[in-house]
């Protein structure tokens, strides 16, 4: 896709929708004021705030274009009214050089993007983009029905639900039927949000669905197991069907986390002191991917820990998935609770001899920090 005004980082406002019938809803809403319907007003306002004009001179131009009189501190409450409505959105911009440092750097990675912003919101964005852009490369080789997996947390759910407002509209180009598969089981107990069973409902929508065949493979299955007891639980109905299909995967969506963030889920879950929280210090792990374990030498050996992490497909596969053909993106952006960076995650990874990824988005202050441990060339 060529870049837009929503890749260059330009605040955007979608198309207004109207609270209801003409004189229903809040005094004034949905009424017509010269003319011109409060939404209407509303959009106005906000182009010409996208376009650098201060408030004062929106009121100005208001007047000037519309004929509609307004004190220069309203248009204050036209743009608050727009960003309460989820209308109003700042979108980060590519960092340039960052990201031409990042390919000089690792030139084995087929895309690399460094987003300059300090939220992972920006960073889900571009890597949902990055995903749409894909899926039309496939469909230019001809391929109809592409297979997405996707793993948990808050970082992907963010992902999901940016890709689902994308393909709210008809894309040209696109493939016919887009399979997605969940590779993990989700660790939290007490919130549902960074399950991907249930954050693929996204893609469940109407605008979605009455142009695009999207289907699902879903895990169900506990979090952590025993690792003797993986080959009996990949055996059961319904996990047996999942694991089957995932040799089709063409693309694997994920994102990691570094170990001494609080808010990751491996984290959470080994809070307190255990066995296998102390293996794992031992080890010297430093974060996980796809809910794996990963130290600087490579991913860890759990097979002697006393539980595991249930995952469709281990680290160690990854290459071979990636010599097959599969493309894994990793979307990497600071903690959304608390802006942890992960520099730590992405430097173990960028270094590994066995390649775990193939396209990068990664926001600009966690780059930075790399290439502070890494100098530039």
């Amino acid at each position: 896709m060529g870049e837009t005004s929503r890749e260059r980082g330009v605040a955007i406002l979608p198309k207004a929708k109207s609270d209801g019938a003409r004189g229903k809803g809040r005094a004034g809403h949905g009424q017509l004021w010269r003319g011109v319907e409060y939404e209407e007003t509303v959009a106005a306002v906000c182009k010409y705030f996208c376009r650098g004009y201060l408030p004062a001179d929106i009121a100005d131009l208001m007047q000037e274009r519309y004929g509609l009189k307004m004190s220069r501190e309203a248009p204050y409450k036209y743009i608050q009214y727009a960003a309460a409505h989820n209308w109003l959105q700042f979108l980060g911009p590519r960092e340039d050089r960052l990201s031409d440092t990042m390919r000089t750097h690792y030139p084995w990675l087929q895309q690399a993007e460094v987003v300059h912003t300090s939220m992972m919101d920006d960073v889900a964005y571009r890597a949902a983009v990055m995903v749409v852009e894909l899926l039309r490369a496939y469909r230019r080789r001809h391929k109809d029905i592409v297979h997405i997996g996707v793993t948990g947390g808050y970082s992907m759910r963010t992902v999901a639900e940016k890709l689902a407002a994308l393909l709210q509209q008809p894309i040209d180009g696109f493939p016919k039927t887009v399979v997605f598969h969940t590779l993990v089981a989700s660790f939290d107990v007490d919130t549902p949000v960074t399950d991907p069973n249930a954050f693929l409902t996204y893609f469940v929508s109407p605008a979605i669905q009455h142009w695009l065949d999207v289907r699902f493979v879903m895990l169900h299955a506990p979090a952590m197991i025993e690792p003797k007891e993986m080959p009996k639980v990949l055996a059961l109905p319904g996990v047996e069907m999942a694991c089957q299909q995932v040799h089709k995967l063409d693309l694997i969506v994920t994102s990691a986390a570094v170990m001494n963030d609080p808010h990751s889920m491996l984290s959470r879950y080994y809070a307190e002191p255990t066995p296998t929280r102390d293996l794992l210090k031992r080890d010297g792990c430093v974060g996980d991917m796809l809910w794996w374990p990963l130290a600087r030498h490579g991913p860890l050996d759990l097979s002697q820990y006393p539980y595991r992490s249930l995952t469709l497909i281990e680290l160690r596969e990854l290459p071979d998935y990636i010599q097959r053909g599969t493309q894994v993106l990793l979307a990497l952006g600071p903690c959304g609770q608390c802006g942890e960076l992960k520099t730590d995650i992405l430097e173990a990874l960028l270094h590994l001899d066995d390649h775990l990824l193939t396209h990068l988005v990664v926001d600009s202050r966690t780059a930075r920090a790399l290439f502070e441990r890494v100098p530039s060339t």
